[in-house]
């Protein structure tokens, strides 16, 4: 499987390796913050491409896939396609299973994160049991040579995830111990949507976010998305100010 992956990559010339690629893995939350990254990408100029259960899209192009995470064949096809069509920065959800399956194997990751972890595709033809699933996650911060990694700082298993990390750690979270935090959380509406509204903090100061989506696990998704396209250079009223009309297929719309 190893091979595949990395023959695949050379077939198609290593598209990743003029692209920024951001993967992100966890339980739950992948779908939301990916394409929460890829709309604020969007919406800043940037020409950003997505992968993950909710299919490819760039540009003006949506295609379903099969699997969260593509198969190596498909998934430097689909990077080839998007470098061709001028595509600079990626968001992939990279899944547990494309993690043990080496799908993603010779992708040079610019920036990882992790937005949780609970017991879940344990059994049958998945994970053995929970350790697996726990080793298959934690690959991707630390296989992959991504110099930054972002971190659940109100999750339980963050200190075992951090630990043993080449990379530099960002924590975000509810809580003040992260280095990217939310407060003043509450629900509101907006034109209609039921949502939530917060203020965003990180080490440049403060800024206030409508958010037209509930919950504070949402709050969580935008706190990891608005960090990782500030890794990417885009401004925080950028980013804040764009989350005000995203929206996620099939959540919550």
């Amino acid at each position: 499987r190893r091979d595949l992956a990395f023959l695949a990559a050379e077939y198609y010339h290593h598209p990743a390796r003029d692209m920024s690629i951001v993967g992100i893995t966890g339980t739950k939350g992948k779908t939301t913050v990916a394409m929460m990254c890829h709309h604020i990408a969007t919406k800043a100029g940037i020409s950003s491409g997505y992968i993950g259960t909710c299919g490819v899209r760039y540009g003006e192009v949506v295609r379903s896939t099969g699997n969260t995470t593509p198969g190596p064949l498909e998934l430097q096809q689909y990077l080839h396609e998007m470098k061709e069509a001028g595509v600079t920065t990626v968001f992939l959800e990279v899944s547990s299973q494309a993690l043990w399956q080496k799908r993603v194997e010779g992708v040079p990751f610019t920036a990882v994160a992790m937005t949780n972890l609970s017991p879940d595709h344990i059994g049958g033809a998945e994970h053995p049991d929970l350790d697996h699933y726990v080793a298959a996650k934690k690959r991707l911060l630390t296989d992959f040579g991504a110099p930054v990694a972002l971190l659940n700082a109100d999750d339980a298993r963050v200190a075992a995830m951090k630990s043993d990390i080449p990379a530099t750690t960002l924590l975000c979270g509810l809580g003040a111990c992260a280095d990217v935090r939310a407060t003043a959380v509450e629900q509101a509406v907006k034109n209609g949507h039921l949502g939530v509204r917060f203020t965003y903090h990180d080490q440049t100061g403060s800024s206030p976010v409508f958010l037209p989506l509930p919950g504070s696990y949402n709050v969580s998704n935008a706190l990891f998305a608005l960090s990782i396209v500030g890794l990417l250079g885009i401004p925080k009223e950028v980013g804040t100010s764009s989350l005000s009309d995203v929206t996620i297929p099939c959540r919550f719309e």
